[in-house]
């Protein structure tokens, strides 16, 4: 893998208002409702805000592969297809690995006020069966897990563990200056294949990377550590010029394995909405099955 450059030594953290996905654990379900603003991929940051929310435009659609790599060792190619026409979205992650087997990761649902509005989450790994978690929304709303059979309240703005990075790019592509300071961060709840709980998330700064067709410039994320002893990092790089798509994605397990995914093609021709077609994406017409 080439060489990237870093940015510097990051300042304390510096939290930011309470985002859609932090309500579960921090006071109560509620969270603060963000504002979408369909653009198109080739326009700028929307310039209007809706009801004093925050600016929140999803990127357009685009299928993305990646180099995978175990511990800088690379393996097959992975790819990520994110699909958005304005209503719904649906997210498709997949990574071969020798002798395991494809991790599948699939995420679905629409958009709401606190922006990507998960309906059901899927994980498969290799031969392994696949674990499905259902986000009930309506009179009732509730999060499901057919892994473990636990029923658990749905906070307002949760995500799963793949559509949390969209939903970052989101919030980032509406406004970037929400992450122009190192070390702000922004807490999310994401429900997982058996739990949910508050991710941290924290912008660590500017960097530059190489990318399919020269060098980039990214911004650096990484999940902090959700409770004592947790070892386990999560660092995802941003690219304001693909529309905040994610260019790099790195797992760092308690042992040091890595497992990297690195952008080797962009964005192709899919494109979202343009403004004026379709549902604006904050009022999503989707329905719970």
């Amino acid at each position: 893998m080439q060489a990237m450059h870093t940015a510097p030594a990051r300042p304390r953290p510096t939290p930011l208002p309470l985002p859609p996905a932090a309500a579960g654990e921090q006071a109560a379900l509620g969270g603060t409702p963000t504002a979408p603003v369909p653009a198109p991929p080739s326009a700028g940051p929307p310039q209007s805000r809706q009801g004093g929310g925050t600016p929140f435009a999803p990127p357009p659609s685009a299928d993305l592969e990646y180099d995978a790599f175990v511990n800088g060792v690379r393996n097959q190619t992975g790819m990520i297809r994110w699909h958005n026409d304005g209503r719904h979205y649906s997210l498709q992650v997949a990574i071969p690995l020798l002798f395991v087997g494809t991790f599948s990761y699939t995420s679905e649902g629409g958009f709401d006020a606190y922006g990507i509005a998960p309906a059901r989450y899927t994980e498969q790994r290799g031969k392994h069966a696949p674990a499905v978690t259902t986000f009930v929304r309506g009179a009732h709303p509730e999060i499901t897990f057919s892994k473990v059979g636990t029923v658990l309240p749905l906070p307002a703005g949760a995500q799963d563990r793949f559509s949390m990075v969209f939903e970052l790019a989101s919030l980032a592509r509406g406004d970037p200056r929400r992450y122009s300071r190192p070390g702000a961060t922004q807490p999310f709840y994401i429900a997982d294949t058996d739990s949910g709980e508050i991710w941290p998330i924290e912008y660590v700064g500017p960097q530059t990377m190489p990318g399919p067709d020269g060098y980039l410039e990214t911004r650096h994320f990484t999940r902090l550590a959700r409770r004592a002893g947790d070892r386990r990092k999560i660092d995802v790089w941003l690219a304001p010029a693909l529309d905040w798509l994610p260019v790099r994605i790195r797992q760092t397990e308690p042992d040091g394995t890595e497992f990297d995914l690195v952008l080797r093609r962009g964005p192709g021709a899919a494109n979202g909405p343009e403004p004026g077609t379709g549902a604006p994406v904050w009022e999503s017409t989707f329905k719970q099955p």
